[in-house]
């Protein structure tokens, strides 16, 4: 017999049978009349059962019934709840974080359960499906919880990885791998395999999510229930092509890590390699239909999957799963040191500008009257000058290199944060303020987060600019940054905006508090939440 996998499970209590119904049929009955609608009357109900049912022996047949009957429902409410906290700026209010931390207790007990089954099948076998079933499901969701720490930027469980790498490992020593089974819940197929949900489980993680906004997360969970299958797991390899391959030691507590021509693995049974070619191949082959101007089939995905961010997805993944990024930068740390920050383009604008409200020119360009007010600047001057918004705070220096920096904040964060914000950066007062984007964030508790910053310019002007939209109505001022060109990347000068600005030849104006100038559009170079840095150039009327 195959020795068990190493898995945790709650001990079981004195608890009397009679207290929760086993039966399925009548548990079907119940679960159909809980008022999901009320969602904590009814997220309780379930969470009180659950947890009772992974505290009791149960027969694990009858077991596995009952946690396939709870998982619809589980779903709904989990998909309720995390309207609470995704795309919600850092650290979360309590209630937000509460709502998180609920999501992940639901998928932990759900893992629970079926790691239940699968610890009883090593000590009885069982049939094949079930066992399959069984570990797919424990993947699954503790894939679940994986994703529910990344969309709240807090640190998964320990021993997360261990577990999932346990399970797989067992299901290759059953070959039970490839059985495919029935998921209702997987959106694009309806069925999977132990072997799908692991890779699955591992292109989530090697995506980088805390790097990511939590949207796109969301999205990269629903495009891999498709195309996680492209990926392949291999055995006893040998030396390989770094781009497109990842070294996953089953023993360890992480997901892996990219192949390099500097490892030497040896060929135990602790080593496989997920290979993601076919997977790189496909996604290129999605982006072309975005180059000709069309986004592509969606397929078994929404059919507007790739209509709002479907294209920054793709590049996305692209740059993690197709080629291997790597630090060029040694990365060191100043000893005590603490960094003003500001979040936000409207208060990096402020602060690059002298901490003064922005004054347009007097100079009458374009085909509208010169305004003196700006969007959010539209304010006195005494009401701007030490707005609440755009107030600098203290972040402690964690870890610097030429590239970025990454910081830390304990206590109130007076402006929240969120991965693709502009900020601006000093060490002190009387120094430069350098301009930098979130690159990543955690964030375990309200009164803590980190975050990890790319510098994009080290000084830029504050200029504000306005664009005629598609309907000829004329938009604010909205507060923008002009960036230097940068030589050593071949970089020319762009235009820092917010979000929605770019379109194609589209006719910009900019005000420098000098003078109003007319620019074109000619290229999109980046895409965050909080911001689009254009490639322009200057154009007459």
């Amino acid at each position: 017999m195959l020795a068990a996998p190493e898995l945790s499970v709650p001990g079981c209590s004195d608890r009397s049978l009679a207290e929760v119904e086993l039966h399925p049929g009548k548990v079907e009955q119940w679960l159909a009349s809980l008022p999901l609608l009320n969602l904590a009357q009814g997220g309780r109900q379930l969470h009180s059962t659950l947890t009772a049912y992974n505290r009791m022996e149960i027969d694990p047949a009858v077991r596995l019934q009952l946690l396939e009957l709870y998982r619809a429902p589980v779903r709904h409410v989990v998909s309720e709840l995390q309207k609470q906290y995704v795309g919600m700026l850092l650290p979360l209010p309590e209630k937000n974080k509460k709502a998180a931390e609920q999501n992940r207790e639901f998928q932990l007990e759900l893992a629970y359960g079926y790691k239940y089954v699968v610890l009883a099948h090593a000590r009885q076998s069982g049939s094949r499906a079930e066992i399959a079933l069984a570990l797919q499901r424990a993947i699954r969701h503790l894939t679940e919880v994986l994703l529910t720490s990344s969309l709240s930027y807090s640190p998964h469980p320990q021993n997360l990885w261990h577990e999932i790498h346990s399970l797989y490992a067992y299901a290759e020593q059953l070959g039970a791998i490839d059985t495919t089974v029935n998921d209702p819940l997987n959106s694009a197929h309806g069925h999977s395999t132990v072997a799908d949900a692991y890779k699955h489980a591992l292109l989530l993680d090697l995506s980088d999510p805390y790097h990511l906004p939590s949207r796109m997360i969301v999205k990269i969970n629903q495009y891999l229930d498709s195309y996680a299958s492209l990926a392949t797991l291999h055995r006893g390899f040998d030396r390989v092509e770094p781009n497109c391959h990842f070294l996953i030691d089953l023993e360890s507590d992480r997901a892996g890590l990219l192949y390099s021509d500097d490892m030497a693995p040896d060929r135990s049974e602790r080593y496989c390699l997920l290979n993601t070619v076919a997977l790189a191949r496909y996604i290129h082959t999605q982006l072309t239909y975005f180059r000709n101007g069309t986004p592509p089939p969606c397929q078994n995905l929404p059919p507007v999957f790739y209509k709002t961010g479907g294209e920054d997805m793709l590049l996305r993944l692209i740059s993690v799963w197709g080629l291997n990024p790597r630090r060029v930068f040694r990365r060191n740390s100043r000893q005590n040191a603490a960094v003003d920050v500001a979040i936000g383009l409207d208060a990096t604008n402020y602060w690059i500008n002298g901490a003064h409200r922005f004054v347009v020119s007097a100079e009458l360009v374009g085909p509208f009257v010169q305004r003196t007010s700006i969007g959010v600047f539209a304010k006195t001057h005494e009401d701007v000058k030490h707005a609440v918004d755009f107030k600098h705070e203290a972040w402690d220096l964690q870890d610097e290199s030429a590239g970025g920096m990454s910081l830390r904040k304990i206590g109130l964060v007076q402006r929240r944060v969120k991965v693709g914000d502009i900020i601006a950066m000093r060490f002190e007062r009387g120094e430069d303020w350098t301009v930098a984007v979130v690159r990543w964030i955690k964030s375990p508790n309200s009164s803590n987060v980190e975050i990890g910053t790319q510098r994009l310019a080290p000084t830029a002007i504050p200029i504000v600019s306005k664009f005629i939209a598609d309907d000829n109505t004329e938009s604010d001022f909205l507060p923008s940054l002009l960036l230097p060109p940068v030589a050593a990347l071949n970089e020319p000068q762009t235009l820092v905006t917010p979000s929605n600005v770019f379109r194609p030849n589209r006719v910009i104006y900019m005000d420098d508090g000098q003078k109003l100038s007319r620019l074109r559009a000619k290229q999109l170079m980046e895409v965050a939440s909080g911001f689009e840095r254009i490639e322009f150039e200057f154009d007459s009327p």
